[in-house]
């Protein structure tokens, strides 16, 4: 997981690896733009955490990249 500044500086882009594709390195990384708002996007990132059962500490770590931004 990895959160990145979003070009418009309106935003963050949130970047994650796709499962179904682990074989194919070209096609395996999925950018989405999050640009509502804070809450919105720290919304979208928790529940995208948690649905996809990543660890507790990467969720705080993407939360607070998110915010830093």
């Amino acid at each position: 997981l990895m959160v990145d500044p979003h070009p418009s500086n309106m935003g963050v882009n949130f970047v994650f690896k796709k499962k179904l594709y682990h074989h194919k390195p070209s096609r395996t990384l999925l950018v989405t733009p999050l640009t509502i708002d804070a809450l919105r996007t720290m919304n979208s990132i928790m529940n995208f955490v948690n649905m996809n059962s990543y660890r507790n500490n990467i969720n705080m770590l993407a939360l607070r990249r998110a915010s830093a931004i």
